[in-house]
Formats: structure tokens, C-alpha cells, sequence
């Protein structure tokens, strides 16, 4: 069979579905997950049309890159503590990258964010966590200030010793 084929005839049916829709119901939108089959843009058409939100199964801002351009709206799904991310698994998140993700979602227009799971290590992962919200709430906070911040507020007198573990 030919799978390219068949993934482009399923961007072509939720395009369609989208113009139908959005005739029926002009202010109702139509999210497409891009993901598996449709995880990269169509290569038929240039861009979806105004009522489309492009669900991306990926935080990574390269997830985005690819589909700049083909549709007006963005959500993501953040994969931050899950099975799916690897340093999830072992309580390491680096704490820069995903200053800089929440930073990138504002940046781009992003509608909406789904967090897969949640962090399950908190004394591990915690840290991440509060600077991804803290961030996503202003994103002029940088990542250190923010770490200073939690670690004071946290540890007190070892809020050095605290500061240099988190920052591996």
C-alpha cells in the first residue's frame, strides 16, 4: 500500500472537514492531532484553513518549525513527565530547555497546552515544574532567578547545596 499516499488523503479529509464546518458553523474550530500518520504537513496544500488547531504531539520547538505556516492556531502536547520522556523516567529534566519550551508556546501563539502526566518525582522534578508554570505566566523570568527563588523559599540555609544539585 502506499502509506505516504494514505496520510495525505487523511490531511485532505480533515482540511475538508474543517471548510464543511466551518460553512455549518463559522465559529467553531476543528483540532487536528499531528501525530503518527500526520505528523508532518501536507504536501498537497499549503495550509489549512482559519478554524484548524494544530495539536502537536511534541514540545520540541523543531515540531513546530515544520509546520509554520500551515495553520493559524497551535496547541501541544508536553510529554515533560511521562513514560515518553526518557528523562522523565530517571527524575532528570533539564530545567533551561524547558524554560525556554514555555517561552516558545507564548512566542508562537500556542492556544493550548495538554501535559501529559505529571511529575511524579516532585523532589526531582519539581523544580522544572515551577519553572515551566512561573514562565508560562511571565516569560521575562529566567530559568536561574526562578531557581534561586524556589530554593530559598524551600531550603533555606541549604538552598545553595539545593541550587548546585538541580543544576547537575
Amino acid at each position: 500500500q502506499d502509506r505516504e499516499g494514505a496520510k495525505e488523503l487523511m490531511h485532505i479529509l480533515m482540511r475538508d472537514t474543517c471548510r464543511a464546518l466551518h460553512k455549518s458553523h463559522p465559529e467553531a474550530n476543528v483540532m487536528i492531532v499531528a501525530y503518527g500518520p500526520t505528523s508532518k504537513p501536507p504536501v498537497t496544500f499549503k495550509s489549512y484553513p482559519d478554524n484548524a488547531l494544530i495539536q502537536l504531539a511534541s514540545s520540541d520547538p523543531a515540531a513546530y518549525e515544520k509546520w509554520e505556516g500551515v495553520a493559524t492556531q497551535f496547541a501541544a502536547y508536553v510529554y515533560y513527565w511521562t513514560f515518553a520522556n526518557s528523562r522523565a523516567m530517571i527524575g532528570v529534566s533539564n530545567l533551561y530547555d524547558m524554560a525556554e519550551h514555555a517561552r516558545g508556546f507564548i512566542e508562537n501563539g500556542y492556544k493550548m497546552l495538554y501535559f501529559c502526566g505529571a511529575p511524579i518525582n516532585v523532589p526531582l522534578e519539581g523544580p522544572a515544574a515551577y519553572i515551566t508554570g512561573r514562565v508560562l505566566k511571565d516569560p521575562e523570568l529566567t530559568a536561574d532567578d526562578l531557581l534561586e527563588e524556589l530554593c530559598s523559599k524551600m531550603f533555606g540555609p541549604a538552598k545553595d547545596a539545593m541550587k548546585a544539585f538541580y543544576q547537575g
